[in-house]
């Protein structure tokens, strides 16, 4: 009779709570490690989001600093205008608290000041950077921007408003539609360079005028505010009045009143309407296939910084002497906390009309400015001793949150000194 005999080696097997403790030590283990690689990637991503926010900052900072620094102030006949606009109830891209997504919200207000002023530049003078082409040949395969430089321009910061496709503008800034979310808002920036009125270069696509008003030459129907060029066939005294035979122009002149010049400088802002910029242009779609049109390429250049909601522009003056007897002192006024006392349309100071011109209840028909400040070229002891500029930047998704005031984005602020000479 035969048997079956179980061989045993001296090894055995798991045990069930044996396999079940390693399964669990290795889930663990496993959870650990992905949470470690989670929290390592979020870092990544939070760096690379506070790297690019600073990168637009820095180019945003550069050139305002090089403009500043090439200011024109009044005993150059230079212009200088503030507006103040505050738009309500904004919705933002906003990270929801204890998560790494956010939402839209909306927010209570949402400054979008405009700064304008006239800047030379005494060096190898600045180069325009729009395409040039005759009109009809607005589809060709070949153009370039103008080698000609030019010392002065119309110098001009604020939101712009984006086109939607094919061509058509969009909605205004805060509105529903596709400029309604504030932290997508694009900070634009205008340099109208003014030709001197010598000859131009052949085939450039030209400005009559200086005022957002004025036409583009060959362009039928379209304004300084398309932003198809960025050059004007006006000398620089033709702006300010020095020259009285330019007829087309409201001349900036000593003899204007208080509320003729108010109203001739407003217009050299984007007070009534946006510059309209096109972050993404469109090919004529026929035999040239996806040739951009010159003029399309042109209203790329006016977006200046991406991602930018509030941009609030502030002024340091002498209005008041600070013993608190309402009579200038010669220095620019502070608070009782010895303090620069920061005005804007929030803060207006106590002057005298002739001081600068200034009216909160009338902004000369303004619909992008709920209040307005303009100096004089004639007026110089007037000017402000100093601007400041403050504006927050968002990355594309609103994860960010501001350690100021614990909204989206980042603020940046710049100082810069007027020049009132």
């Amino acid at each position: 009779m035969k048997r079956n005999h179980l061989r045993h080696d001296g090894r055995r097997g798991f045990t069930l709570v044996e396999l079940l403790v390693a399964l669990g030590l290795t889930t663990l283990m496993l959870f650990i490690i992905g949470q470690a690689f989670f929290d390592s990637s979020e870092a990544v991503r939070h760096g690379i989001r506070v790297s690019g926010i600073i990168g637009e900052a820095r180019t945003v900072g550069d050139q305002l600093d090089t403009d500043a620094r090439d200011m024109l102030g009044p005993g150059d006949n230079g212009v200088l205008v503030i507006l103040y606009h505050l738009i309500q109830d904004v919705p933002v891209l906003e990270r929801t608290a204890g998560t790494t997504h956010s939402d839209l919200r909306v927010r209570d207000n949402i400054r979008s000041d405009q700064l304008t002023f006239f800047a030379r530049d005494t060096g190898s003078g600045m180069e325009s950077i729009c395409p040039y082409l005759p009109p009809s040949a607005a589809g060709a395969s070949t153009y370039a921007s103008a080698p000609e430089r030019y010392s002065t321009a119309r110098i001009w910061y604020g939101h712009v408003l984006p086109m939607k496709q094919p061509s058509s503008i969009g909605n205004a800034l805060g509105a529903a539609g596709n400029n309604e979310i504030g932290t997508n808002w694009i900070l634009g920036r205008q340099a109208l360079l003014l030709s001197g009125g010598g000859p131009l270069v052949a085939d450039q696509v030209v400005v009559d005028g200086v005022t957002v008003d004025s036409d583009v030459v060959g362009y039928a129907g379209f304004k300084v505010f398309h932003g198809y060029a960025d050059v004007s066939n006006r000398m620089f005294n033709e702006v300010t009045g020095t020259d009285t035979t330019i007829a087309p122009f409201p001349l900036l002149g000593a003899d204007l009143t208080n509320d003729q010049y108010k109203t001739a400088a407003y217009r050299l802002t984007f007070g009534t309407t946006r510059l309209w910029v096109d972050a993404e242009p469109a090919g004529d779609g026929g035999a040239q296939g996806a040739m951009l049109y010159p003029q399309r390429v042109a209203q790329t250049h006016g977006i200046f910084g991406l991602n930018v909601s509030d941009f609030i522009v502030e002024f340091a003056a002498d209005a008041i002497d600070d013993n608190d007897d309402d009579v200038p002192d010669g220095t620019p006024d502070v608070d009782n906390t010895n303090n620069i006392r920061w005005y804007s349309g929030s803060n207006v100071p106590v002057w005298d009309v002739g001081t600068y011109l200034h009216d909160p209840n009338d902004a000369a028909g303004l619909t992008h400015g709920s209040a307005g400040f303009v100096w004089r070229h004639d007026y110089p002891d007037n000017w402000p001793y100093l601007i400041r500029i403050r504006y927050r930047i968002h990355d594309p998704l609103g994860l960010l949150r501001s350690s100021t005031d614990g909204e989206s984005g980042r603020w940046f602020e710049q100082i810069f000194q007027v020049n009132r000479s």
